[in-house]
C-alpha cells in the first residue's frame, strides 16, 4: 500500500484535548484539523477515544472510516452502528 497524502477535506482547527495529545505528536500548538485529530484516534485510540471522537465529530467520523482505507473494519462498524442509532 502506498502511504499517498490526500488534501483534507474538513481543515478547520480544533484544540486537541490533552488525552489526544499523544496521537498527534506533530502538533505542537496544541490545534490541529479536525479531520486529522478523528484520523489520528481513530488509528491510535481505543473504543472510548473513539466513542468521543464521534459525539464530538459524526460528520467527519463517518468521511474519514469510509475514506481512509488504514481504518480497521472493528472501527468502522462501531461508527456505523453508532450512526444507525444504536
Amino acid at each position: 500500500m502506498h502511504n499517498i497524502r490526500k488534501p483534507l477535506k474538513f481543515k478547520n482547527r480544533v484544540p486537541i484535548p490533552e488525552k489526544w495529545r499523544k496521537y498527534l505528536w506533530d502538533e505542537p500548538s496544541g490545534e490541529a484539523p479536525v479531520e486529522k485529530v478523528v484520523l489520528r484516534v481513530l488509528m491510535y485510540g481505543g473504543y472510548e477515544d473513539w466513542r468521543e471522537v464521534y459525539e464530538r465529530y459524526p460528520e467527519v467520523c463517518k468521511y474519514v472510516a469510509e475514506n481512509y482505507p488504514q481504518i480497521h473494519r472493528g472501527v468502522k462498524f462501531w461508527i456505523k452502528w453508532w450512526e444507525d442509532g444504536n
